[in-house]
């Protein structure tokens, strides 16, 4: 049997603001079965923050990945985009696998 996946790009289009927790829980409560974020590193605080770009307000201490993942279903698939310098990604890509 194939299983499709139907993905919220950042949490999927809603009233909350993209690359947050309550935009993904959104996205997989109204039919998504995978969530894709978006993820950039913080090298000051050694934290990886869900955010596109570096055009963001303020980095919300809430809003990092160790913070988001446990919140999410377990039957859920998840996508990470490491927005962030090579040697970065390649340091600490496996660490949340």
């Amino acid at each position: 049997m194939n299983r499709f996946l139907i993905v919220a790009h950042r949490g999927g289009f809603s009233d909350f603001k993209e690359n947050t927790l309550q935009a993904l829980k959104h996205g997989l409560e109204n039919g998504a079965n995978a969530v894709e974020m978006d993820v950039r590193f913080d090298a000051l605080r050694s934290r990886f923050y869900l955010e596109h770009d570096f055009f963001h307000p303020a980095k919300n201490k809430e809003n990092v990945i160790d913070k988001v993942i446990p919140f999410l279903p377990k039957e859920s698939t998840l996508f990470i985009e490491v927005k962030t310098l090579a040697w970065i990604r390649k340091k600490y890509a496996l660490h949340f696998l």
